[in-house]
């Protein structure tokens, strides 16, 4: 009931043009080289859904099904201490991983996704999220499509040897 309510909650403030902003800012500007990289691999997965750049019904079709939480039975919200540094964002990435890690080994599928945060209003009311926890992440646990495109697609590597140095 409570991932129901979510869900309806975040689809009236979607339609009713709310913006979208989860409780860790995004930055205002990317650097080039990431910048390039997202809008390349924004455009390849477009391609591959079969959405065209223009078809503005199709695209926000996509991000209803994000905003759906992709229709998962489990929605995973992970929070920290508002009086934590930034440091403690590794931790909760370290916890992601080992969840999402976890429920591979158990034969689910999970998805981090910066939607599922965009809306903290709604999580605080449906999940009593007290005000000294920020949320950070939510990550969706079910059974994925594996047939489905986005489910197939993977997006390029960089080159090891550009992002590791010895």
């Amino acid at each position: 009931e409570k991932l129901d309510n979510l869900r309806k909650a975040y689809l009236d403030s979607f339609e009713n043009g709310e913006p979208m902003e989860s409780e860790i800012p995004r930055p205002d500007s990317w650097p080039l080289k990431f910048e390039k990289r997202m809008k390349e691999f924004a455009k390849e997965k477009f391609e591959k859904l079969g959405i065209n750049r223009n078809d503005t019904l199709a695209r926000q079709e996509h991000v209803r099904n994000n905003i759906n939480f992709f229709g998962a039975p489990i929605v995973l919200f992970l929070c920290m201490d508002k009086h934590l540094t930034e440091w403690s964002i590794l931790d909760i990435g370290q916890l992601a991983q080992s969840i999402m890690l976890a429920a591979k080994f158990h034969g689910l599928d999970t998805a981090p996704a910066y939607t599922t945060v965009t809306y903290p209003k709604h999580l605080r009311k449906y999940l009593n999220i007290p005000d000294n926890l920020k949320i950070i992440l939510g990550i969706t646990l079910g059974y994925g499509d594996i047939d489905h495109i986005q489910n197939i697609y993977r997006t390029k590597r960089e080159r090891l040897e550009n992002i590791v140095h010895f």
